[in-house]
């Protein structure tokens, strides 16, 4: 059994991932850089998604380490351009907005993006929006993305290590291996 992706090895397998809750916060803490205060989440649903669930845990995580910041929305919805437009909808019915729009995924985020240009929003001028994954379609957004890079490929060299090591039985057993994520920042998120 293998973990990939997710952010602990609770079964005591062998495990290859990456820290959903750590790269959440530290998001959430690269947009509260920026300046932004008022803040809202466009996630995916959480249940029976634990990678969903410690991208959250770890935005509020950042959020609550910081008392001058406000948590204005949490919308979960599922991964599609339509679904995440109505989550931004919802994000922006109170009387006051987010400044940034923090995502659980790249999808998620043009989603948001798509919508928020068809409200007439510029971005990142009038709202910044972030993703997670850094799948090819962030690179081709205008502007391009700020994301989370996830280290797909690191990730599969490694599982394959991990594989072709259970057929050698002189290797150590269990082996896990938590790889690291990067901001990358493009055009999608403004200074405050």
């Amino acid at each position: 059994m293998f973990w990939l992706g997710a952010s602990q090895n609770p079964s005591g397998h062998h495990a290859v991932g990456f820290d959903n809750q750590k790269s959440g916060r530290a998001i959430a803490e690269h947009v509260i850089s920026y300046g932004h205060r008022k803040l809202g989440v466009i996630a995916g649903l959480r249940d029976g998604n634990d990678r969903a669930q410690d991208r959250i845990l770890g935005i509020q995580d950042a959020i609550n380490a910081h008392p001058n910041i406000q948590l204005l929305g949490l919308q979960e919805c599922k991964y599609s351009f339509e679904e995440a437009g109505s989550a931004l909808d919802e994000l922006l019915l109170g009387p006051v907005h987010p400044t940034a729009i923090i995502c659980g995924s790249d999808v998620l985020a043009v989603g948001a993006m798509l919508r928020a240009r068809d409200l007439g929003l510029q971005i990142p001028e009038d709202i910044s929006i972030t993703g997670f994954d850094d799948i090819n379609l962030a690179r081709v957004t205008t502007p391009g993305l700020t994301t989370v890079r996830v280290p797909q490929h690191d990730m599969g060299r490694k599982a394959a290590h991990v594989l072709l090591g259970l057929l050698d039985a002189d290797a150590p057993q269990p082996q896990s291996y938590e790889l690291m994520t990067t901001i990358i920042d493009r055009g999608t998120l403004a200074r405050v």
